[in-house]
């Protein structure tokens, strides 16, 4: 029997097994009465060994027990756990309830994170306490079917051909390359800038390797996903530029560096030629005036003259949207799905037809004949 007080007034739990009573003491004197009994009530009445585990050392376990992963996702998992999931890190694995996660999701929501962040957060926080639920420590996992705050998404930028030669036009010289198989092969940046003349063959570049981090540092090592490694065709006036860069490099020399000839980080170039470039484009100067010192404008992109009013781009494209672009122009080209999805490196073929099949001419025209279809209906119907 364990004796607490609870409003006032002395209460108490009796148990068969001394054991839980021992367990569920170290609650009270952990949680207090009222979530204790919570806890015991979440668990059935029977609260196993592993209950009383801190969440966060549980997780931490878990992280080191997950097989197929790389060293760079283990890493990503424990910054999860010691930022935003830092709330729940001291609590006992059986008192991380429906009703704490709810007001966890509720107070990311109202901090600011963004639905994406919420879910890619939460799914991390499920699996975790799906393990739980699957050893016997808790009856089951209290994260699933949690309703998750739904957000509108950043829209896609797709850019024409015409567009992408304004921006190309204001890009300098010694990325230019690196822009253009961005948006006509479409690989992830990190895929993108792991390049070397290696993978430079007839027709087509070889895409088996991108940048990681891992413990603060970049590496390079395999790419995303399985079908990651892919071999993409690229047009032959591209082909010929990339042989002009490789000419007189190593090898397994990196294609597209720095002016100085180190590794381009996507953080310091979006910053420093990027958002300059954009600006540019859009008829802006590079740097606007009365800008902080935040803003940044590298040496390279300094001197370029901004693209007349009348040319100006009305959108203001991200980098990822040049891997948009591509897909884009892929199926304007009358490429099929499945041959988008392999060039994209897309694990599976839903996440293609979920972001581009809106783009397929057929559809489009599918969709229009039959609104027209029901229209006419509409109209016979009135004048009758």
């Amino acid at each position: 029997m364990v004796l607490y007080r609870i409003d006032g007034r002395q209460s108490s739990t009796t148990f068969n097994v001394p054991e839980d009573a021992l367990r569920f003491k170290r609650l009270v004197d952990d949680l207090g009465p009222a979530e204790a009994l919570r806890v015991l009530d979440a668990s059935a009445g029977i609260i196993d060994s592993g209950a009383t585990i801190p969440f966060g050392e549980f997780a931490l376990a878990h992280i080191e027990r997950l097989t197929g992963v790389q060293e760079r996702t283990r890493a990503e998992y424990r910054g999860m756990l010691a930022a935003r999931l830092s709330p729940l890190a001291a609590l006992p694995v059986a008192a991380v309830t429906a009703d704490r996660i709810r007001e966890w999701v509720n107070i990311l929501d109202r901090d600011g994170a963004s639905p994406k962040t919420i879910k890619n957060y939460h799914g991390f926080l499920s699996s975790v306490l799906a393990d739980a639920a699957r050893r016997g420590i808790i009856p089951r996992n209290p994260a699933a079917g949690t309703r998750l705050p739904r957000g509108l998404g950043t829209e896609m930028v797709f850019l024409t051909p015409e567009q992408f030669a304004v921006l190309l036009s204001v890009v300098p010289p010694h990325y230019q390359t690196l822009v253009t198989v961005l948006a006509s092969a479409g690989p992830r940046w990190s895929e993108a800038t792991a390049l070397t003349p290696a993978d430079i063959t007839d027709g087509a570049i070889r895409i088996n390797k991108a940048w990681k981090m891992s413990s603060g540092r970049f590496s390079i090592g395999p790419p995303k996903t399985r079908r990651s490694n892919r071999t993409v065709p690229i047009a032959p006036a591209l082909e010929e530029r990339l042989r002009a860069l490789a000419d007189g490099r190593r090898r397994d020399a990196l294609l597209f560096t720095s002016v100085r000839g180190g590794f381009v980080r996507h953080a310091w170039f979006y910053r420093s030629v990027w958002l300059p470039v954009v600006r540019l484009a859009s008829g802006e100067s590079a740097r606007p005036e009365g800008a902080g010192p935040d803003v940044r404008v590298a040496r390279v992109v300094q001197g370029i003259e901004p693209v007349p009013i009348d040319r100006a781009l009305e959108v203001r494209p991200r980098i990822h949207d040049l891997r948009h672009t591509a897909a884009s122009w892929m199926i304007a080209a009358g490429l099929d799905l499945m041959s988008v999805q392999y060039a994209l490196g897309h694990e599976s073929i839903t996440t293609t037809a979920d972001r581009y099949g809106h783009l397929l001419p057929e559809r489009r025209a599918a969709t229009s004949a039959a609104m027209g279809r029901m229209l006419a209906r509409a109209s016979a119907t009135t004048q009758s």
